[in-house]
């Protein structure tokens, strides 16, 4: 969580030895309010007791909520290597993301971020901007046509927008057509990936109950849209200069690696 704005805001408090911040239940800490309102949690936490704040989970167990930019920056770019993901955000990201960059890490996730680093250049973003705005005028050229008293849904409105700029700027396909399934897979996967990570004793995945289900299910989904993506590349054999091109043909500098499909 970090801070945008200082306007009305509480400053921070002299340095302490051990940040203060609230106990919540005797036995569980604050974790119940983890689970079901964090933001608020981490809101309130940080307005009662500032920049940082130390969070009780279980007794002896405590996790520590960190606000200021400075501290943020000394954890995330000027000190990475002294700290790591948790289990408890790893574990259910990498159900859905696998152990890709958002959950890998050391030398893995050092070789993954150098073969994609190309593909983010300021360069190559600065060409992003045309299929942005095409997309976007689009969307107002529907919102246009549906006249006057039409009623929107501006969730799946959104979520079409988004695949039409992703599926485009990096895979040179619109894959928008098919928001309906994929926005409802999304949705399921993402609520689903929330809820582990916020209730550390869920059952296990492969007890088959209604929400492992439900994500298994908008798994295979997500899983069968990105491999017919990839198979239609390799099988048309056309060439383009976007990221999922740049990706397939990347190699490490040391290893000489590629990334696999998965």
């Amino acid at each position: 969580m970090s801070r945008t704005t200082a306007e009305s805001q509480p400053k921070s408090s002299a340095p302490r030895k051990t940040p203060l911040g609230p106990r919540g239940h005797w036995l569980f800490g604050t974790m119940p309010q983890v689970a079901g309102d964090p933001l608020g949690l981490y809101e309130s936490a940080w307005k009662q007791y500032g920049d940082i704040v130390r969070l009780r989970a279980l007794p002896g167990v405590y996790f520590f909520l960190l606000v200021h930019p400075e501290a943020v920056e000394h954890i995330l770019a000027k000190n990475h290597k002294n700290y790591r993901k948790p289990d408890s955000f790893n574990q259910p990201a990498s159900l859905l993301a696998g152990k890709g960059l958002l959950t890998d890490e050391g030398p893995s996730w050092l070789s993954q971020r150098r073969l994609v680093q190309p593909a983010f250049s300021r360069q190559r973003l600065a060409t992003l901007d045309g299929p942005i705005v095409r997309a976007t005028e689009a969307m107002l050229e529907r919102w246009r046509r549906a006249g006057d008293g039409q009623v929107l849904d501006i969730l799946p409105e959104m979520m079409r927008l988004s695949l039409a700029i992703a599926s485009t700027t990096l895979f040179s396909t619109d894959i928008s057509d098919g928001v309906d399934e994929i926005g409802k897979a999304y949705r399921e996967a993402f609520g689903f990936i929330s809820y582990r990570m916020n209730h550390p004793f869920s059952p296990p995945t492969w007890l088959p109950i209604p929400r492992n289900r439900r994500f298994a299910q908008a798994k295979t989904v997500i899983d069968r849209v990105v491999f017919d993506l990839i198979a239609r590349r390799r099988r048309d054999g056309e060439v383009h200069d976007d990221l999922m091109a740049m990706l397939m043909a990347a190699q490490d500098e040391e290893t000489h690696g590629g990334m696999t499909d998965q």
